[in-house]
């Protein structure tokens, strides 16, 4: 399964938007080892917006359904986290659009990330939004450098 992505749930790929709950990673989780480390990687990731400008290395994503909560309206509103794990299996998460944006990108440009040669390093950024300068998102930039493996 080297080659494959693993699922958890359902056959999905890794962008797959799927119902709540529903996990897909690029970890090969056919074995004891790949799911300990898929599932230590889900339970305490770093957050990804306390490493801003700051240049991660990718070796693994993860993604997963789950529900959000309006801390002023309390509607709850369908999301993505996606978990980002280095080579040494540190994980770092975000809930934003920006982030799946920006790996949608990167999986169209350089493949999903167990097809990849080497890991790829990415520098985290936060924008502004166009339209409403009040709106900030998270988004990834690619580092032009060979990631250490």
């Amino acid at each position: 399964m080297a080659n494959e992505i693993a699922t958890v749930e359902a056959p999905a790929t890794l962008t797959n938007m799927g119902d709540g709950g529903m996990l897909v990673t690029s970890i090969d989780t056919s074995t004891r080892e790949g799911s300990i480390k898929a599932f230590n990687a889900s339970q305490d990731p770093e957050r990804l917006d306390e490493h801003l400008n700051e240049e991660i290395t990718i070796k693994d994503v993860i993604m997963q359904n789950v529900q959000v909560t309006d801390n002023q309206t309390g509607e709850v509103t369908p999301a993505v986290r996606t978990i980002l794990v280095t080579p040494e299996g540190k994980a770092y998460a975000a809930t934003s659009t920006g982030i799946v944006n920006s790996l949608h990108q990167i999986f169209t440009l350089f493949g999903e990330p167990q097809t990849w040669r080497e890991s790829l390093t990415v520098r985290v950024m936060q924008k502004h939004s166009r339209t409403n300068s009040m709106y900030k998102f998270l988004t990834l930039a690619i580092v032009d450098k060979p990631a250490k493996k």
